[in-house]
């Protein structure tokens, strides 16, 4: 196997920070496995979460593709990709608004580096993402396996982008990609959450203040 096959993760276990380098598959097997044994999962999968945010405000969402192993025709993030062995988040990033969306995009860390950057390259989101990394943590998530709910415990780095051109899919990652402002998507997944990930749900719930924080941002420009 390929180096590319292989995804960072790490122990549950808080006195262990050591990285764990791993076959995706076999990682996802591994857990499915446990689930069937009622065992607990005993290591996290390192991953980015981004979503995307357009110039009118609304957040892009993506219909998961019914081939995916898991969470199949679920509306998800924008973007979400593993981390694999001797990358780094920002750079995942990078690869993956590329791979997906067919969309390059550069990465920053703080606010006020995050409006410089908007304010010289607001002529230009039509054909670049900015990209502004929100946070990072681990979390239990339930991923849909052929209809079985299985424990995902993930190590997360969320990031908020914008970008102003079309968005469409290119790698049958996605069935299509749909556009909601903050409003609509509060409704739907009141009425339907179970059309969303969990994933999408948490990020929704926890990170409400930093998405209202970021719209506001762009909204000055």
């Amino acid at each position: 196997m390929s180096a590319s096959e292989f995804v960072n993760t790490y122990p549950l276990d808080e006195s262990s920070r050591m990285l764990f380098p791993m076959e995706r598959k076999k990682y996802y097997d591994d857990l499915i496995q446990m689930h069937k044994s009622w065992e607990d999962p005993k290591k996290s999968v390192e991953v980015i979460q981004v979503f995307l945010f357009n110039l009118d405000w609304e957040i892009i969402v993506q219909k998961r593709a019914s081939t995916k192993r898991h969470n199949a025709n679920l509306l998800d993030k924008s973007i979400w990709g593993h981390i694999r062995v001797w990358d780094t988040p920002d750079h995942t990033v990078m690869i993956e608004t590329v791979q997906e969306l067919e969309v390059p995009s550069f990465v920053v860390h703080w606010r006020n580096e995050f409006l410089n950057k908007l304010s010289v390259l607001k002529d230009y989101l039509h054909t670049m993402a900015l990209v502004k990394y929100v946070d990072c943590n681990v979390n239990m998530f339930t991923q849909v396996f052929e209809w079985e709910a299985v424990k995902v415990p993930k190590k997360y780095h969320l990031y908020l982008w914008v970008y102003g051109g079309s968005t469409r899919t290119i790698d049958k990652e996605a069935k299509w990609v749909l556009r909601y402002s903050v409003d609509e998507l509060d409704f739907e997944m009141e009425k339907y959450p179970e059309m969303f990930t969990d994933d999408f749900l948490y990020f929704m719930k926890n990170y409400r203040s930093n998405i209202e924080s970021f719209i506001e941002d762009i909204k000055h420009f």
